[in-house]
């Protein structure tokens, strides 16, 4: 870390079950090279795996769940997140995080 660069260091620990249930854990740090209103350059993510599905032909799998949206100096808050993900090393595995709630 830099201070410039932008980076995101995550990790998750997921079950999945029948009939898309899931349980596990997710954490996501997120730091950008600027700032705007409302937003440090400092966000995490982190919290429960509610639900979610694997589809290991495809290599891919999606879940759902639910903790806190930390933005630094501006405050903490409950959220709710799905992450999509695809096996691979560099430049092919990939990471989705979209956080549903709260809505900005």
């Amino acid at each position: 870390m830099d201070g410039v660069t932008p980076f995101s260091q995550f990790g998750f620990g997921v079950r999945f079950g029948a009939a898309g249930a899931a349980s596990g854990s997710f954490n996501c740090l997120m730091a950008g090279s600027s700032a705007f209103p409302g937003f440090e350059p400092l966000m995490k993510v982190s919290g429960s795996v509610t639900g979610g599905s694997v589809d290991v032909a495809a290599g891919t799998a999606s879940f759902t769940g639910s903790g806190t949206l930390n933005l630094g100096p501006s405050g903490r808050m409950d959220a709710l997140f799905l992450v999509s993900v695809r096996e691979g090393g560099p430049g092919v595995g990939k990471l989705h995080l979209t956080v549903l709630a709260p809505l900005f």
